[in-house]
Formats: C-alpha cells, sequence, structure tokens
C-alpha cells in the first residue's frame, strides 16, 4: 500500500488513478479484504470516465483498458470467499467474548454454538445484525473498546519488555509517542476534509481505509488488521509533517517518494523481530535463540512429530494442533479434535487412530472433558496405550498404540 501511494500521489490526474487502480488490484490477492477497495475503486473510475465523456473531454483509452481488466479479475477470481468472512465473524465473536469472560470454551472450534446461542441459525454478518442486534451491537463496542489497547501493544517500541526497561517513564513516553502519532493522524483527517486535497484523492484514502475499519470495528481488531493503518501513518503523516513544519523539503518532484524510502528505511531497522527482541535485519539461528527453550512452540510440536520412528507403520494422529498436515510425513493422517462426533472409543476404533496428542486445551475441550472413555485413556487405564513425553513441552505428551 505504501508503494501505491507513494508512485500515484503527486503524478497528473489520470496518472493515479491508473495506479490506485492496479494497486486495488494487487492488494485484492494479498489480502481478500481489500476487494471492497478494488470495487470501490472500480466504481470511481467508472463514474470518472463518464464524468470525461459526458463532459466531451479526450476519452483515455488506458483507462477503459486498466477497467476492464480490473472488473474481470474481481468477477472470475475474486479471492473473498462466501464463507470466509462468515467463518472471521463467527470465531472472533466468540473471541470478543472469549475475551470478557463470557464465553467459555474455544472459540475457534466452537464458535457456531456461540453464533445460534445469540443469533439463532445466522451465518453471515448481515444475517446475525438482523436476527439479535442488541448482541450484534454488543459486538461492536467490545471491538471499540479493545481497540485502542491492541493498537498500543502493537505500537509500544519492543524495548518496553525488556528487563530493566519496564519502568514508569518508559511507559510514560511509549504511551505519549503514541497517542501524539494518533491524535496528529485524526488531525491529518480534519485538514484533508477541509479543502487541502482535491476529491478523488479524499475518495481514495477513505477508499483504502475501509477494509481496516470494516475489520477492526465488525470483525476484531486483531494486530494483522491493525497493520494495515500503519502504511496511512507513514505516508500521509509524512507529508503533513513537510506541510506544517516544512521539514524534509526536496523539489516537488521527487520530495514524496524520497521521504517514504527514508521513513520506510528507518521503519525496518527499528522494527524488531518480535519474539527476539532485537532491532535491525538480523535473522535468529534458532528456535530456542527466539523464544528461549522449553516453550513448546509449533516449531517444537513439528519437529518431535516428524522424528517419530514406528517401523513404517500408519500413523493416525488426533490433536488440536491445528491444520498441519502439510508439515507431517505423507505416511501420517491427521484428525482434529472437532472432527469427533460419537463416544471416544468408537471414534478411535471407526478411524483407527494410534496417536492422540494429549494437552490442557483438549483436556478441556467440549468434546472430550466430559467423555469418560477419554478420561480412561488419559489417566492410563486403556489397554496397549503407552505415553511418551514431548520435548521442550513439558505439560504434553503422546499416546501411542502399536
Amino acid at each position: 500500500m505504501m508503494l501505491v501511494f507513494t508512485f500515484a500521489l503527486g503524478r497528473k490526474k489520470d496518472q493515479m488513478l491508473i495506479i490506485l487502480l492496479i494497486g486495488a488490484v494487487i492488494l485484492t490477492f494479498i489480502r481478500p479484504e481489500y476487494s471492497l477497495t478494488l470495487l470501490l475503486s472500480i466504481i470511481v473510475v467508472s463514474f470518472y470516465v463518464l464524468y470525461q465523456y459526458l463532459t466531451f473531454q479526450h476519452f483515455k483509452y488506458p483507462f477503459i483498458i486498466t477497467l476492464l481488466i480490473a472488473s474481470f479479475l474481481l468477477i472470475k477470481y475474486n479471492p473473498t470467499d462466501g464463507h470466509r468472512s462468515s467463518i472471521a465473524f463467527c470465531q472472533h465473536y466468540a473471541y470478543g467474548l472469549f475475551q470478557f469472560d463470557l464465553w467459555k470454551e474455544d472459540p475457534w472450534s466452537y464458535c457456531e454454538l456461540a453464533m445460534s446461542k445469540d443469533f439463532g441459525s445466522a451465518k453471515t454478518i448481515s444475517e446475525a445484525l438482523i436476527a439479535n442486534p442488541s448482541k450484534f451491537l454488543g459486538h461492536v463496542l467490545r471491538n471499540i473498546f479493545i481497540l485502542p489497547k491492541e493498537l498500543g501493544s502493537l505500537l509500544i517500541p519492543f524495548f518496553i519488555g525488556e528487563p530493566g526497561n519496564n519502568t514508569v517513564p518508559v511507559q510514560v513516553a511509549a504511551y505519549s509517542v503514541i497517542l501524539i502519532v494518533l491524535f496528529w493522524f485524526i488531525g491529518f483527517f480534519f485538514s484533508l476534509y477541509q479543502g487541502q486535497r482535491n476529491l478523488l484523492q479524499k475518495c481514495f484514502v477513505l477508499i483504502y481505509a475501509m477494509p481496516v475499519l470494516v475489520s477492526t470495528i465488525l470483525i476484531y481488531p486483531r494486530p494483522h488488521y491493525l497493520l494495515m493503518v500503519v502504511p496511512f501513518l507513514l505516508i500521509f503523516g509524512i507529508q503533513n509533517l513537510r506541510e506544517k513544519f516544512g521539514l524534509l523539503r526536496y523539489k516537488a518532484k521527487f520530495s514524496f517518494p524520497i521521504k517514504s524510502i527514508l521513513v520506510a528505511s528507518i521503519l525496518i531497522y527499528v522494527t524488531p523481530w518480535r519474539l527476539s527482541g532485537k532491532s535491525g535485519l538480523t535473522i535468529p539461528e534458532g528456535q530456542a535463540g527466539i523464544h528461549g527453550k522449553g516453550l513448546c512452540t509449533s516449531v517444537d510440536n513439528l519437529n518431535f512429530l516428524n522424528h517419530l520412528n514406528f517401523e513404517n507403520k500408519e500413523m493416525v494422529l488426533l490433536s488440536n494442533l491445528g491444520f498441519i498436515s502439510t508439515f507431517l510425513p505423507k505416511e501420517m493422517l491427521v484428525y482434529h479434535h472437532f472432527d469427533k462426533n460419537s463416544n471416544f472409543d468408537e471414534f478411535i476404533l471407526r478411524n483407527k487412530i494410534n496417536l492422540v496428542w494429549i494437552n490442557s486445551a483438549l483436556l478441556n475441550d467440549l468434546n472430550f472433558r466430559n467423555d469418560n472413555e477419554f478420561k480412561k485413556l488419559v489417566i492410563g487405564k486403556s489397554k496397549g496405550w503407552k505415553r511418551m513425553n514431548i520435548p521442550n513441552c513439558p505439560n504434553d505428551f503422546l499416546l501411542f498404540n502399536f
């Protein structure tokens, strides 16, 4: 997005619109949320072309070609799956309840129960709004309430969490910087709509911001949604600083790209590998160097499973570790915790499961915690099952039956 606006702003109107339209196409296939940006961009550019035609202006064929290609891609290869937004809303609705201690189950696996409880048979966002407006409004208000905290945790400098740096003065300084940036950004938008930018630029600021607003307010203010705000802060903020204080003045033709590259370079250096706590471009050498030992990371889990050796026997795993099949040997079949639709012994026998990954999440899972046959397995009273400890995962263990 930063590159799109860097190349677009400061150019002639026709060139700017073509670049912004192409940028919307590219962003749509990076993040599906931006299909909304592409749709709105097509509408705005279509009206602009129609306006040119009605006012007998010179007809621009590059507009027509770009518009037709963008429209074709949106219709033919729209990456927005009809179920994707519904699943995202379902899971984040349950997660929002979970955050406020209003839902006890795993929000990612059992969001349908929360949805059916509050919205009946509603499957989509619009159906949920119609089915129970008060619950839907509660979800939106919870997202708005959480938004400052989530944004703050995303923007706080990484060194705040280092030993010795988590002091009151440092925290005050960090939060002050965040507030200054946010208020300055809000001030920029007010100035934007007081006539300091032309109408088309105003439209495209809103068009490119729309997925961020929809995602954070209607779904949930997760970090990967909030990160979409950063290009706006950088691109428009630097331009605003130049206008307010006369900073970083270059020749008009080159000023915006040069400033964008400068700020991007600084950002790349000071943005840490969040888990390693180090600035710069150094890539951590190993998993232990990133996380420390004994934290039971996904890489630890996969390394363990990939090094299992049961003399070429077929392995069928039951776990709640997510969709990990891609990273496992071809001969290992995986069943997920939410696949269980009968009592435990019947489920195990029917699917020939001989590996069960036990962790606290599975023990507390709605499908397992009240199943007496599962409890019997865990405490070691099921015939033929043995226990294996998992390196770096002191609270997990593997049960196998060979």
